[in-house]
């Protein structure tokens, strides 16, 4: 019962981010999928990843 209370009348935090927090957010979450890739890649380089994951890496890599 609280928390469907608790979740009617919580504030969404996602409206109150700043442009600056929007854009940190999103960076991160670059990062992390940046990191995702890189760590996929292993001993044998880009060789380990598939065409889909060298495309996204690569448009990760322009931003």
């Amino acid at each position: 019962m609280r928390n469907t209370i608790k979740e009617k009348f919580s504030t969404d935090k996602t409206k109150n981010y700043t442009i600056d927090d929007r854009y940190n957010a999103a960076k991160r979450e670059r990062e992390k999928e940046i990191d995702h890739l890189l760590s996929k890649m292993g001993k044998n380089g880009i060789d380990d990843l598939n065409e889909k994951d060298r495309k996204r890496l690569n448009e990760l890599s322009q931003k």
